[in-house]
């Protein structure tokens, strides 16, 4: 009897995306066809799109993160090396309480510049490469933006990229409305202003 454990693998997603497109299944990222040469190609860019995209709760990190050694040149009062896997940071706040004072910062490059010294208390979204540790709900959103992106190239048809477009669509609204459900405490309550551009001060701060 076949398994219906359904347990997330890179195989499994760029399959899903390989359905919404009508096309073979795919066993393997090292397939030899046009549709799995793509994904073996786009397969982590998109995969970090999609984490970037929103806080997903199975891609958040906390770290204490201490000053770097020297000041940026001009403009702030310390800088901060990020962590290597992040993507975003989410919230940074006076000793990284929910409801504490938000810091004002820029990110460039690799550093984090702010006026705080000595340490800070930050929660990110991480390169959460382990897809099976992913909602079945996020591998979803992962299928539907591949295959959108893949729509073109492969089929050659306007309506797979409108078809793969509206599923992208609906699986992130499902997938982020089952994540904000998950909050646990009113303390975690979902900020939804990490979506927008707007949602950011003039100087950086994620409201």
């Amino acid at each position: 009897m076949a398994s219906t454990a359904g347990t997330l693998s890179e195989a499994l997603i760029a399959s899903m995306a390989a359905g919404l497109l009508d096309e073979y299944h795919i066993t393997s990222l090292d397939d030899d066809t046009d549709l799995g040469r793509f994904m073996a190609r786009e397969f982590g860019t998109v995969r970090r799109e999609v984490l970037e995209s929103y806080p997903w709760r199975r891609a958040r990190k906390r770290a204490v993160l201490t000053e770097s050694g020297s000041a940026p040149a001009f403009g702030w009062e310390a800088q901060y090396q990020l962590p290597s896997d992040c993507l975003r940071i989410w919230r940074l706040s006076r000793d990284g309480e929910f409801n504490g004072t938000p810091i004002p910062h820029e990110i460039e490059g690799s550093m984090l510049l702010c006026d705080v010294e000595s340490e800070l208390y930050v929660i990110y979204i991480f390169d959460q490469t382990a897809v099976g540790t992913w909602t079945a709900l996020m591998g979803r959103v992962l299928a539907c933006k591949l295959a959108m992106y893949a729509a073109q190239r492969v089929t050659g048809k306007a309506s797979y990229v409108e078809k793969t477009a509206n599923a992208y669509r609906a699986a992130m609204y499902e997938a982020t409305h089952a994540d904000a459900l998950a909050q646990g405490s009113a303390e975690n309550t979902y900020d939804s202003g990490f979506l927008g551009l707007d949602s950011m001060t003039s100087r950086g701060v994620y409201r």
